[in-house]
């Protein structure tokens, strides 16, 4: 309120319009939860208080960006609420609007600014398709002009470049690398247009940190791996402390993962980590419940008294895939015949994968009970015949086929100390059982599956949690928020491409 107030004036550092519909979602909810229908009113200060420093009418800096927000907070938590929620899409770019030049000609605003996301590949992954979701909610809804940058090609590369400005760079940017020339270039080249922050998409992006690092941008990376995925697969230590030493912010998937950091990397800096996680990816719903189950197994189509198991994931031995045959073992062993069936979906490691497992599930003679059914293009009609999920994870941060499962009503029952799982499950939307412990699971499946009324209230809840906290405009609004509130480092001379003192390569 300088305007008004002068050098006694109150200033609010990033107020954003981000911030500001982050901001006014919760308030809705807030009021929706806990005030009567007749005293239900939300109050924003205000409409044209230019004096005090708070209108939401257009204006030169943020167009129409702050209409469009209060739009899209009613629109979610109308949408979240209600029995059939539709996605809708309401589009953004938060400086098309037109303003005046000072000779009274209609101009166009500021153009969107330049956002530069860098990702390690296009794999048709859970962080691959997260990022997809974000990419998606960022064309639709912010004020950026999105430049991605691939060290790796895959099957989600056109997708991508539907979506964004994309650039494959073919390897980490490590020193002297080929890689590293070209991100350097296209950092300084967008930095002329006005580029100040870099979101960066796994672990597998340290070495691209440190260049945007080192090149004066702001970064947040987004970390979806575990500690011992880190160690095995993508230079542990090394490649923790790289992160840890070049970006302003990282975002976990969950505090299971966060803590399990910290544990293995030590502390990591004040303030330096946020727990968030991910949006969820799966968007089909179309099948009935009779015509998915004649999809999945035609010969259960009429036998509504045998019940559904549904696992998935790549068949690598965190995923657990050998624990699933032997919880079917399990129960087996318990009941002749339990009126279960076992279903996993999901690719191999290797080319006949798929058919080891069920040779597998043969030997431990479940292979009546067990299918395993490979990758399926279409995973709807599995998600609607299941009665209820196992996650059988050895370790998973924060899975997203666990979203996806309480998305479509089904309960769950997980490993604790696994992964984030458990913190979204609670003890209302299905089971959680001690650590690898295959015959409380076996328990906890076989009481879900005898007990309908009890299922469905889990299945429900499961349900209700996954709609109203996971859609992807939230979780974009979300990092965009993190990523706003570190300015860049100060700007200083940019030595040449190779000269940066550099680690040695992860």
């Amino acid at each position: 309120n300088t305007a008004r107030r002068g050098m006694a004036a109150t200033i609010y550092h990033g107020a954003t319009p981000e911030h500001y519909e982050l901001w006014l979602t919760a308030v809705l909810n807030q009021a929706r939860s806990t005030v009567t229908t007749s005293g239900r009113f939300v109050f924003i200060n205000a409409w044209n208080e230019w004096a005090e420093g708070a209108h939401l009418e257009p204006d030169q800096e943020n167009g129409l960006a702050l209409l469009e927000a209060t739009r899209r907070a009613v629109a979610l938590t109308t949408q979240t609420r209600s029995k059939n929620p539709q996605p809708q899409r309401f589009p953004l770019r938060g400086h098309q609007s037109t303003t005046s030049s000072q000779h009274g000609t209609p101009e166009k605003a500021q153009r969107d600014l330049p956002l530069l996301v860098i990702a390690h590949d296009a794999a048709a992954a859970g962080s691959q398709f997260v990022l997809l979701e974000l990419l998606k909610e960022l064309k639709n809804r912010s004020r950026y002009d999105v430049h991605l940058v691939l060290q790796g090609d895959g099957p989600l590369t056109e997708q991508y470049k539907h979506i964004a400005k994309t650039t494959i760079i073919n390897g980490p940017p490590v020193p002297g690398s080929r890689a590293k020339k070209q991100l350097s270039r296209a950092i300084r080249a967008l930095r002329s247009e006005g580029l100040r922050h870099a979101l960066c998409n796994t672990v597998v992006t340290a070495a691209a940190a440190e260049v945007c690092r080192n090149e004066g941008l702001a970064v947040v990376t987004l970390i979806h791996e575990q500690p011992d995925s880190i160690n095995n697969l993508f230079g542990g230590k090394a490649t923790m402390n790289l992160i840890n030493a070049n970006v302003n912010q990282i975002v976990s998937v969950s505090e299971y993962s966060r803590m399990a950091l910290e544990q293995h990397y030590g502390p990591l800096r004040p303030d330096h980590t946020v727990v968030h996680p991910p949006t969820r990816i799966f968007r089909g719903d179309q099948h009935t419940q009779q015509s998915a189950r004649e999809a999945v197994l035609p010969e259960l189509a009429h036998h509504e008294e045998i019940k559904i198991i549904l696992g998935c994931g790549t068949l690598y031995p965190r995923k657990g895939p050998d624990l699933f045959i032997q919880l079917a073992r399990s129960i087996k062993e318990c009941q002749e015949d339990p009126f279960l069936r076992f279903i996993w979906v999901g690719g191999a490691l290797s080319h006949d994968g798929v058919l080891q497992h069920q040779h597998s599930a043969a030997k431990a003679g479940v292979d009546d009970l067990v299918s395993f059914v490979g990758i399926q293009k279409d995973m709807t009609p599995f998600f609607k015949a299941a009665d209820l999920f196992v996650l059988t994870s050895r370790e998973d941060p924060f899975p997203l086929v666990n979203m996806e499962a309480m998305s479509f009503g089904l309960p769950v029952v997980a490993f604790a100390d696994a992964g984030g799982a458990p913190e979204l499950i609670g003890n209302d939307a299905g089971i959680v059982v001690p650590y690898l412990d295959v015959d409380a699971m076996a328990a906890a499946v076989t009481s879900l599956a005898s007990d309908s009324a009890k299922r469905t209230a889990m299945g429900e809840c499961a349900r209700s949690k996954i709609n109203e906290s996971f859609s992807a405009s939230a979780y974009a609004t979300k990092i965009l928020s993190i990523l706003e509130s570190h300015p860049p480092p100060p700007q200083t001379s940019h030595p040449a491409a190779d000269s940066i003192p550099q680690p040695a390569p992860l």
